[in-house]
């Protein structure tokens, strides 16, 4: 993708009802001082009033589809790997739909359904990171991370893909039974021109409704240079018409009139 592929987030098509059921926003930092509890506290004297919901302690298990091996790798050359990883204890605080999530050198910030737009999103992002800056010290910004799930609920309990995305899930017409049951497919790819790669997830879930398709649609991206702290935030925003360009180039019109019905099911 060049950069002329990117959308202007000033003139990015906004849905009445995006399918965004999380956004994430992430930075992980080098240096700075040692993890301890009085970070967190002294953080939340910072937040408190954008985040009164009571701090939690909350255990983070990761299981995630990647590159085994891909730090300092461009690309690499290993295959897909399910890679489990137990993380520390991260403190959240919460406000509704809406979470600041902080460890031992990561910050993130996390938009749950009802999605709150972009807008809302970076400006707690960027407010969060000086914050954090003030009380941790950090001596840099190792990555910067952007992460968007969709779920996607479509009428009718099979369904035409090409109608819906720009990409289909095939096999040969022989040797395979002809009815699509469940699928899982994972890519990631990385930019040439910035580092920074984008990993894409497509996958049928579980419908509770026996006439609607339900998929998950998640595009991840990473800024996997250091990032000098007066650049956070060009290289999210990067990231973020990325993002966005990456999710206008899979689907078409018909979906999108879904996006943008006045009533979504």
């Amino acid at each position: 993708m060049t950069s002329s592929s990117i959308i202007d987030l000033d003139a990015r098509r906004v849905y009445k009802h995006p399918p965004i059921i999380e956004a994430i926003v992430e930075f992980t930092f080098g240096g700075g001082e040692d993890w301890n509890l009085t970070i967190p506290g002294r953080l939340y004297e910072r937040v408190r009033d954008s985040y009164p919901g009571e701090p939690q302690q909350r255990e983070i298990v990761e299981a995630n589809w990647g590159t085994e091996g891909a730090d300092g790798v461009d690309p690499p050359n290993q295959g897909l790997a399910l890679t489990v990883s137990k993380k520390s204890e991260r403190v959240v605080f919460s406000s509704d739909n809406k979470l600041l999530m902080v460890g031992p050198a990561v910050l993130s910030v996390h938009s749950l359904a009802p999605y709150e737009g972009w807008e809302s999103l970076h400006a707690r992002a960027t407010d969060a990171l000086e914050k954090y800056c003030e009380v941790a010290r950090p001596e840099c910004i190792s990555s910067i991370g952007l992460r968007y799930v969709n779920r996607i609920k479509l009428p009718g309990p099979t369904v035409a893909f090409e109608e819906y995305f720009t990409v289909a899930q095939a096999l040969p017409a022989t040797g395979f039974p002809p009815n699509l049951g469940a699928f899982f497919d994972r890519m990631e790819l990385y930019y040439e021109e910035i580092p920074a790669r984008i990993a894409f997830t497509w996958a049928s879930v579980n419908s509770d409704d026996p006439e609607a398709a339900v998929f998950l649609l998640d595009l991840d991206l990473r800024w996997r240079d250091k990032t000098p702290f007066e650049n956070a935030d060009s290289n999210l925003a990067d990231l973020r018409g990325r993002e966005r360009a990456a999710f206008e180039s899979l689907i078409t019109n018909k979906l999108r009139e879904i996006f943008d019905a006045d009533q979504i099911a």
